[in-house]
């Protein structure tokens, strides 16, 4: 990740970064593609005041996995929020954002653009409810949820959840659902945070904006 794009990160979220802040040799480990993703787990982290000393963003399998201590009330939550960024890592282009494909290798993800596949999620989607139409990439997070969800449900993981309504309001996303527990609403708040930064046909995101 660019340096300035870290710096911002510092500055704007500063009891999170202590350790980055200190030691300039420890850096995020991901492109710049990823930095909403970030940004938005810092500030869902930063809201709740729940995270117990550093906060890093480390790669796994070549996706990006946050690794943060955490307070056992929020754990759950913030499980939650982790599981969803992860996952979220593998549909968009590390290098530009856009929606990318998983590359072999455990190489990460890439947008055609960037060496990945042509992307077809879009003709695949499984959608939780009927919905007005979004963008390609809002689809894509909204389907992704779904099925994690739908995992974390067959693995008896999660109490069952049936997502209600999905609209946008004021351009942002909005997902309404009954049942699921802390870690269902870790993940359905990464969505709404993440999906309304960014554009939602593309994936892409202002680098200058302030989120």
């Amino acid at each position: 990740m660019r340096k300035e794009l870290e710096e911002r990160l510092i500055k704007k979220y500063p009891a999170l970064y202590l350790e980055q802040s200190k030691n300039k040799n420890l850096r995020i480990e991901c492109d710049d593609g990823w930095y909403m993703i970030v940004e938005t787990v810092s500030k869902l982290l930063n809201e709740n005041k729940s995270y117990v000393g550093r906060v890093r963003f480390i790669k796994h399998s070549g996706f990006l996995k946050p690794d943060f201590a955490m307070l056992a009330s929020k754990a759950d939550y913030l499980f939650g929020i982790a599981n969803m960024a992860f996952l979220v890592s593998q549909v968009v282009c590390e290098q530009c954002g856009e929606r990318g494909t998983e590359l072999s290798d455990y190489r990460g993800t890439a947008c055609e653009l960037h060496g990945g596949e042509k992307d077809i999620t879009s003709d695949y989607l499984v959608l939780p409810c009927q919905m007005e139409y979004f963008g390609g990439m809002w689809s894509v997070l909204i389907s992704n949820l779904h099925l994690l969800i739908v995992g974390h449900q067959g693995e008896k993981l999660m109490p069952k959840v049936k997502i209600t309504k999905i609209y946008k309001k004021n351009g942002r996303l909005k997902i309404e659902y009954t049942g699921g527990n802390e870690v269902t609403r870790g993940m359905v708040r990464f969505i709404e945070e993440y999906a309304s930064n960014i554009n939602e046909e593309t994936g892409c995101f202002n680098f200058d904006s302030d989120c």
